[in-house]
Protein backbone atom coordinates (compact mmCIF):
# COMPACT_ATOMS: atom_id res chain seq x y z
CA UNK A 1 0.00 0.00 0.00
CA UNK A 2 0.74 3.31 -1.23
CA UNK A 3 1.64 6.03 2.02
CA UNK A 4 0.60 9.30 2.71
CA UNK A 5 1.91 12.29 0.64
CA UNK A 6 3.54 15.17 3.20
CA UNK A 7 0.39 17.67 2.52
CA UNK A 8 -2.38 15.36 3.68
CA UNK A 9 -4.52 16.66 6.21
CA UNK A 10 -6.83 14.78 9.05
CA UNK A 11 -10.03 15.32 8.13
CA UNK A 12 -11.91 13.00 10.80
CA UNK A 13 -10.61 11.13 13.53
CA UNK A 14 -12.35 7.84 15.39
CA UNK A 15 -10.77 6.64 18.31
CA UNK A 16 -10.63 3.46 20.18
CA UNK A 17 -10.88 1.25 17.58
CA UNK A 18 -10.29 -2.50 18.07
CA UNK A 19 -9.26 -4.21 14.13
CA UNK A 20 -7.78 -7.16 12.80
CA UNK A 21 -6.79 -8.21 9.39
CA UNK A 22 -8.97 -11.12 8.12
CA UNK A 23 -10.43 -13.81 11.07
CA UNK A 24 -7.16 -14.86 12.16
CA UNK A 25 -5.00 -11.38 12.54
CA UNK A 26 -4.17 -10.07 15.99
CA UNK A 27 -6.80 -7.76 17.47
CA UNK A 28 -4.89 -4.63 18.14
CA UNK A 29 -6.06 -1.13 19.31
CA UNK A 30 -5.85 1.57 17.26
CA UNK A 31 -6.86 5.13 16.03
CA UNK A 32 -8.67 5.48 12.71
CA UNK A 33 -7.40 8.57 10.97
CA UNK A 34 -9.61 9.72 7.63
CA UNK A 35 -6.84 11.95 5.90
CA UNK A 36 -7.76 13.51 2.56
CA UNK A 37 -6.71 10.19 -0.07
CA UNK A 38 -7.17 7.16 2.69
CA UNK A 39 -7.41 6.10 6.16
CA UNK A 40 -4.25 6.04 8.56
CA UNK A 41 -4.74 3.16 11.48
CA UNK A 42 -2.54 4.74 14.16
CA UNK A 43 -1.74 1.51 16.57
CA UNK A 44 -2.30 2.80 20.46
CA UNK A 45 -2.16 -0.66 21.81
CA UNK A 46 -2.61 -4.93 22.19
CA UNK A 47 -1.30 -7.54 20.53
CA UNK A 48 0.75 -9.68 22.57
CA UNK A 49 1.44 -7.37 25.06
CA UNK A 50 -2.14 -7.26 25.67
CA UNK A 51 -2.82 -10.94 26.00
CA UNK A 52 -0.21 -11.30 28.22
CA UNK A 53 -1.54 -8.39 30.98
CA UNK A 54 -4.79 -10.28 30.65
CA UNK A 55 -3.54 -14.07 31.09
CA UNK A 56 -1.86 -13.11 34.23
CA UNK A 57 -3.66 -10.67 35.54
CA UNK A 58 -6.59 -13.57 35.11
CA UNK A 59 -4.52 -15.39 38.02
CA UNK A 60 -5.15 -13.19 40.48
CA UNK A 61 -9.03 -13.62 39.94
CA UNK A 62 -11.16 -10.21 39.30
CA UNK A 63 -8.88 -7.81 41.50
CA UNK A 64 -5.88 -8.81 38.58
CA UNK A 65 -8.15 -8.71 35.92
CA UNK A 66 -9.12 -5.14 36.90
CA UNK A 67 -5.47 -4.44 37.04
CA UNK A 68 -4.79 -5.99 34.15
CA UNK A 69 -7.33 -3.95 32.26
CA UNK A 70 -6.21 -0.78 34.10
CA UNK A 71 -2.68 -1.04 32.62
CA UNK A 72 -4.13 -2.07 29.17
CA UNK A 73 -6.14 1.22 28.71
CA UNK A 74 -2.57 3.00 30.10
CA UNK A 75 -0.58 1.49 27.49
CA UNK A 76 -3.50 2.97 25.48
CA UNK A 77 -3.75 5.90 26.24
CA UNK A 78 0.25 6.19 26.32
CA UNK A 79 0.38 5.44 22.71
CA UNK A 80 -1.95 7.73 21.61
CA UNK A 81 -0.25 10.93 23.45
CA UNK A 82 2.88 9.47 22.19
CA UNK A 83 0.92 10.46 18.79
CA UNK A 84 0.17 13.94 19.29
CA UNK A 85 1.86 16.58 17.21
CA UNK A 86 3.32 14.04 14.91
CA UNK A 87 3.20 13.91 11.27
CA UNK A 88 1.18 11.13 9.56
CA UNK A 89 4.44 9.92 8.00
CA UNK A 90 6.28 9.92 11.31
CA UNK A 91 2.94 8.32 13.17
CA UNK A 92 3.75 5.41 10.87
CA UNK A 93 7.26 5.33 11.31
CA UNK A 94 6.45 5.28 15.43
CA UNK A 95 4.55 1.88 15.59
CA UNK A 96 5.17 -1.00 12.76
CA UNK A 97 1.39 -2.24 13.10
CA UNK A 98 0.62 1.24 12.12
CA UNK A 99 -0.59 1.27 8.44
CA UNK A 100 -2.17 3.25 5.93
CA UNK A 101 -5.24 2.41 3.46
CA UNK A 102 -5.25 4.51 0.35
CA UNK A 103 -9.01 5.02 -0.40
CA UNK A 104 -8.69 3.87 -3.90
CA UNK A 105 -8.00 0.48 -2.65
CA UNK A 106 -10.98 -0.08 -0.66
CA UNK A 107 -13.61 -2.16 -2.77
CA UNK A 108 -15.91 -2.24 -0.50
CA UNK A 109 -17.16 -1.07 3.38
CA UNK A 110 -20.20 -1.65 5.68
CA UNK A 111 -20.94 -0.08 8.77
CA UNK A 112 -23.29 -1.52 11.48
CA UNK A 113 -24.48 -1.30 14.98
CA UNK A 114 -24.09 -4.86 16.25
CA UNK A 115 -26.12 -7.03 18.04
CA UNK A 116 -24.97 -6.13 21.86
CA UNK A 117 -24.66 -2.38 20.44
CA UNK A 118 -21.43 -1.90 19.23
CA UNK A 119 -20.03 -0.52 16.36
CA UNK A 120 -19.22 -2.76 13.49
CA UNK A 121 -17.18 -1.89 10.28
CA UNK A 122 -15.73 -4.41 7.13
CA UNK A 123 -13.57 -3.04 5.14
CA UNK A 124 -12.73 -5.18 1.65
CA UNK A 125 -9.28 -4.83 -0.40
CA UNK A 126 -8.37 -7.26 -3.35
CA UNK A 127 -6.04 -8.89 -0.80
CA UNK A 128 -7.76 -8.80 2.38
CA UNK A 129 -10.71 -7.82 4.46
CA UNK A 130 -10.04 -5.77 8.02
CA UNK A 131 -12.84 -6.26 10.41
CA UNK A 132 -13.31 -3.34 12.82
CA UNK A 133 -15.31 -2.72 16.15
CA UNK A 134 -15.99 0.82 18.39
CA UNK A 135 -18.02 1.90 21.33
CA UNK A 136 -21.55 2.74 20.09
CA UNK A 137 -20.65 6.35 21.16
CA UNK A 138 -17.98 6.29 17.48
CA UNK A 139 -20.81 4.79 15.53
CA UNK A 140 -22.21 8.45 14.52
CA UNK A 141 -18.58 10.16 13.81
CA UNK A 142 -17.53 7.03 12.16
CA UNK A 143 -20.71 6.90 9.63
CA UNK A 144 -20.04 10.80 9.28
CA UNK A 145 -16.50 9.71 8.29
CA UNK A 146 -16.90 6.63 6.08
CA UNK A 147 -20.25 8.30 4.22
CA UNK A 148 -17.56 11.61 3.06
CA UNK A 149 -15.07 9.99 2.54
CA UNK A 150 -15.75 6.34 1.22
CA UNK A 151 -20.09 7.02 0.16
CA UNK A 152 -19.61 5.44 -2.98
CA UNK A 153 -18.19 1.99 -1.16
CA UNK A 154 -20.64 2.01 1.30
CA UNK A 155 -22.69 -1.27 1.29
CA UNK A 156 -25.54 -2.33 3.45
Amino acid sequence: MAGPSDNEQIRYAVTSIRAQKGMGGMVRDYDLFFMDNGILFACTGGGLKSILKASVGAQFGAVGALAARASMEKDKQNGRDDLRGLTAKQILESNDQSFYMPYVDVQSVSLKKGITGIGKMTIQLPDAKYNCEFPKDRLDPMRTAVTDKLGLKLVS
